[in-house]
């Protein structure tokens, strides 16, 4: 048995602005950090990921005859970091980028207060220099997320 962590943290700046009046674009600039770490190394012999980057992305918003709502999103990620396994002890030194998608759909509940389903899916790519203890020229990392909450709009 070997504890692990796992550590997902998003924080940014939006602007929802309105094109006519049903969709509005929202322009994303943010930090993501996501981890995962492994108690005994020794032992698994897995690097940790651990990444942090910024998000610059987008999202269009559209109401659906004032009951529904429907968003898509697109983001970048430019990583800052990606833990043990970009450092060059396993596979040498890397070059990461991210990309990530978002879907919603929301039920309006009232104008203000909404129940909504979502979708997110998220992918890092690596390239390695293969000079490292292992051999590998390319990796990818994806995570796929589901949903379900209340959101509030003001």
């Amino acid at each position: 048995k070997v504890s692990t962590t796992v550590m997902d943290i998003n924080a940014g700046l939006l602007y929802r602005h309105p094109v006519g009046e049903n969709i509005h674009i929202t322009p994303r600039l943010g930090y993501a950090m996501r981890t995962w770490s492994f108690a005994k190394k020794n032992v698994l012999d897995v690097p940790s990921v651990s990444y942090s980057s910024i998000d610059l992305g987008a999202d269009v918003r559209m109401n659906l005859a004032n009951v529904a709502v429907v968003e898509a999103g697109l983001s970048f990620y430019l990583p800052l970091g990606a833990g043990d396994l970009a450092e060059g002890e396993y596979y040498g030194e890397s070059s990461l980028y991210g990309l990530g998608l978002r879907f919603l759909f929301g039920y309006k509940l009232t104008q203000q207060l909404e129940i909504v389903v979502t979708f997110d899916y998220s992918r890092y790519q690596f390239s390695f220099n293969d000079k490292g203890a292992r051999t590998a020229d390319s990796a990818s990392d994806q995570y796929l997320q589901f949903g379900l909450g209340a959101r509030f709009n003001h």
